[in-house]
């Protein structure tokens, strides 16, 4: 491009830059003045702009990586949670320890004027004790372990507890008597005039653990399981003992119980010394009060398991078979309305019945035996020996 005249001038396009300029300038003025300014000598004219700004720094790329970091420990955690705190020493148990059993010893601070309480020590989870016996016993699981029984992911199994006080609890999610966290309880009896207080730990990332039974767990997508029950055999457990079950997290002192086992047999007393010659041993039928207040059985007449809870004025007996029969002598009612109970509710797997124990002792002596037999669906309700029907008593739960 040029202009005419004497004096002509032509102008020039960079090739760097793509400025035009005059051909009287050797270089590019606009190359020139950009290195200058590059090199601090010059500063930059303000009808060309060609700095470049440079962009502050963004926090966002950090914070992305920050939360993906998080989120893949949760899923870590989530899915293999037991085994990154195995990893730690979660699983591990003090060297020394009998597996299942409680390190847990019961602190007992003497108080001016009190009775001292003997501390006691379980001994492969047994607490024997003879009958008219005091001892206490106050027994803590340690770090998700049962109260009584095992450690984390230990089982307890073949406890036997014949008598004293108990209060047995878990300091996490194991049973109060029974499996550590993720552990079974089995085997587990109770006797005497035993007074237990049992209580499951509330659990945290396993759940809650049960009173008597198993402790709390949690199934493959790491939702916590609650520990289930298992029953006791309180076949032997007298009429001066009980089971009370707390919720796991209740004050045990002053919160009332979900549930209360009572025991069936009549206490047996322990004389202090023969004074008179022993009296012939008299029959079943005149002995009264040594014999149990009711009995369940099969139809051979063999005892079988079942389960004893009463509220207020109900006695609840409950038992996992088609076939079962309790039966008893009026005296044994008698005896049990005398504690308080009104009516007596019976459970199987078919049937349901219930009766008010004053309608049946009204009926009879108190020698005579009575029979409430469910068979399936079927139930039947006689009385002594000529097996009288005295269905026309029973009632809909």
């Amino acid at each position: 491009m040029s202009f005419g005249g004497k004096n002509s001038m032509s102008l020039i396009k960079c090739n760097k830059c793509g400025e035009v300029y005059s051909d009287s300038y050797k270089k590019c003025p606009f190359c020139v003045e950009d290195e200058e300014y590059y090199n601090g000598k010059v500063k930059k004219r303000g009808h060309r702009q060609m700095e470049k700004r440079k962009k502050a720094p963004s926090v966002v790329g950090p914070v992305l990586v920050l939360a993906v970091l998080v989120l893949a420990g949760i899923l870590v955690w989530a899915f293999a949670g037991d085994t990154v705190r195995g990893w730690f020493g979660g699983d591990k148990q003090p060297e020394d320890v009998d597996p299942g059993t409680t390190q847990n010893q019961p602190v007992n601070t003497p108080v001016d004027n009190e009775p001292v309480v003997k501390a006691l020590a379980l001994d492969h989870m047994s607490l024997l004790m003879a009958p008219g016996e005091s001892e206490k016993l106050t027994a803590t699981g340690g770090s998700d372990g049962a109260g009584i029984g095992g450690g984390f992911k230990g089982n307890g199994n073949n406890i036997v507890i014949t008598g004293g006080e108990v209060n047995a609890t878990s300091n996490g999610c194991g049973a109060g008597i029974g499996g550590g966290g993720g552990g079974d309880g089995s085997d587990i009896t109770v006797s005497g005039a035993a007074k237990l207080k049992v209580q499951g730990g509330v659990g945290d990332y396993y759940g809650a653990g049960a009173g008597i039974g198993n402790g709390g767990s949690s199934d493959e997508r790491a939702i916590p399981v609650t520990g289930a029950e298992v029953v006791p055999d309180t076949s032997g457990l007298t009429t001066n003992g009980s089971i009370e079950y707390y919720a796991p997290g209740a004050d045990m002192e002053k919160d009332k119980p979900e549930k209360t086992t009572v025991g069936t047999l009549s206490p047996q007393e322990k004389p202090i010394e023969p004074i008179e010659p022993a009296v012939p041993e008299q029959p079943e039928a005149e002995r009264g009060a040594d014999a149990p207040l009711y009995r369940v059985t099969d139809k051979d007449g063999r005892d079988i398991a079942y389960t004893a809870e009463q509220k207020g004025g109900v006695l609840t007996v409950t038992v996992d078979e088609d076939f079962a029969i309790l039966t008893g002598r009026l005296s044994g009612l008698r005896t049990l309305k005398a504690q308080g109970v009104e009516k007596i509710i019976f459970v199987t797997r078919g049937a349901a019945s219930a009766f008010q124990l004053s309608d049946l002792t009204e009926k009879g002596e108190s020698s005579e035996a009575y029979r409430l037999t469910h068979d399936t669906k079927a139930v039947t309700f006689t009385l002594g020996d000529k097996m009288t029907d005295v269905s026309a008593i029973l009632t809909k739960p």
